[in-house]
C-alpha cells in the first residue's frame, strides 16, 4: 500500500513508471505490503487463473516462498535501478526513501535487495 501521493507517467528507464506527486522527505515510508488491501496467490491457485490474469500476476507481482503477491496500487510500477534507487528496505518492512525525493521525480527500487 502506498503511504505518499504518486501519479504513473512514462519513465526512461522502462514503460511506464511511478512518480511521486509530492515531495517525500528521507526516510518516510513510501509503501508496505498491507494484508487485505495487497492479494497473494499460492502457485496454485496462479495456475487456476485466466491466462491474462496469470500474466499479469507474473509481470507486476514477486515470488516469495512460493506464494504471489501482487498490490493493488499503484506501487506496482516502481521500476529498477541498480545504481542509483531512492528507495530502500524499511526497517518495518515496506519500502522507504533513502534520500530527499523532489516532487515528479521517479521511484526507484533495486529489485536485488529483497
Amino acid at each position: 500500500m502506498l503511504f505518499v501521493r504518486t501519479f504513473v507517467a512514462p519513465s526512461k528507464i522502462h514503460g511506464l513508471g511511478l512518480f511521486a506527486d509530492e515531495a517525500i522527505s528521507k526516510g518516510t515510508l513510501v509503501s508496505k505490503w498491507t494484508r487485505g488491501w495487497d492479494v497473494c496467490f499460492s502457485a496454485e491457485d496462479l495456475q487456476k487463473l485466466p491466462p491474462l490474469a496469470k500474466d499479469f500476476v507474473e509481470h507486476f507481482g514477486w515470488l516469495a516462498d512460493d506464494v504471489w503477491h501482487i498490490s493493488l496500487d499503484n506501487s506496482r510500477y516502481i521500476n529498477h535501478a541498480i545504481d542509483h534507487p531512492n528507495l530502500e528496505i524499511a526497517e518495518t518492512g515496506g519500502m522507504k526513501a533513502n534520500r530527499d525525493i523532489r516532487k515528479g521525480e521517479e521511484l526507484l527500487e533495486n529489485y536485488e535487495t529483497y
